[in-house]
């Protein structure tokens, strides 16, 4: 009699044992799952990121290697550069991309400025999962007349 009262309180145990490992089982999937689709985010705004950098260091290449300066346009900003160029991207990686390249006199420590140097900044600008994205790189260029 005494083996059948301790038969019954071990009846159900199977059963909950096995719904704690499914739901610890169910907790590691959805932590792996997450975890996956936070690392495909990162490399995907990583890819866009190279992209992009790969646009503007091509159009500095260009810049350093001849390629004229349109004549500068509209207001300066508020560190003193002045837009030369917009034109729309098509890349694959990059949603509405936009290359941008503006100039400013090259500016000194002292506070002057020189009569024949520039200081030219190109820029890749898109449209990110967190909003605007922007990749700049900026260089030491003569002045040249467009």
């Amino acid at each position: 009699m005494r083996r059948r009262a301790l038969a019954g309180r071990r009846r159900g145990f199977g059963l909950v044992d096995f719904l704690v490992g499914t739901l610890v089982f169910a907790g590691v999937l959805a932590t792996f799952a997450s975890l996956t689709g936070a690392k495909l985010l990162t490399l995907h705004e990583a890819e866009a990121r190279r992209a992009a950098l790969s646009h503007v260091e091509a159009e500095l290449d260009a810049l350093r290697a001849g390629k004229p300066l349109p004549a500068a346009r509209g207001q300066a900003d508020t560190d003193g550069f002045r837009l030369r160029s917009r034109s729309e991207l098509e890349a694959a990686e990059l949603d509405a991309a936009e290359l941008l390249i503006d100039s400013r006199a090259l500016r000194l420590d002292s506070g002057g400025e020189t009569a024949g140097l520039l200081e030219v900044r190109v820029r890749v600008r898109w449209k990110g999962r967190s909003g605007s994205d922007v990749v700049r790189l900026s260089t030491v260029m003569p002045r040249r007349t467009p």
